[in-house]
């Protein structure tokens, strides 16, 4: 995942930022980061990490940072995340799947999801959530369907 740009992106498309990042069409990242700061309801929306294989933890803490979200880095064994209240490393058993539950078991409505993990995306995407591969690219239930 990439930097984004600070344009608002249209709802049925999606638009590439600076640094290449696909956003689904819905994202308004240059909104929720405002929103966020401001103290609105919306600062409850975070980014859950599927972290144990994702090879853009550095670009996503960089887009976190920059619109002041919270992000779960979900991991059965611990990693190192940088310094900072809105970067929780969550260490879960090493039980199979038990990333995948503790991220679908929190993901909703306004959240995003970075996973490679087809049904956790399908997961995360019937529990309203949004939610993008760590190429940038979005799954939606229509992609899920033909995967």
């Amino acid at each position: 995942m990439r930097r984004v740009s600070s344009r608002s992106v249209g709802r049925h498309s999606s638009r590439e930022g600076r640094d290449g990042l696909e956003l689904p069409g819905c994202l308004d990242l240059a909104r929720i980061g405002r929103d966020c700061r401001s103290g609105s309801k919306e600062s409850a929306i975070s980014i859950f990490v599927d972290a144990d294989a994702c090879p853009v933890k550095s670009e996503i803490y960089r887009v976190a940072e920059r619109y002041a979200l919270k992000v779960f880095v979900v991991s059965n064994a611990p990693i190192r995340v940088p310094p900072g209240a809105m970067i929780e490393l969550v260490v879960v058993s090493d039980r199979f799947d038990a990333a995948d539950d503790w991220i679908a078991e929190r993901a909703g409505p306004g959240d995003i999801v970075v996973t490679a993990d087809i049904p956790l995306a399908d997961r995360s995407l019937k529990a309203g959530a949004e939610v993008i591969g760590n190429t940038g690219v979005p799954f939606t239930t229509a992609s899920i369907g033909m995967a």
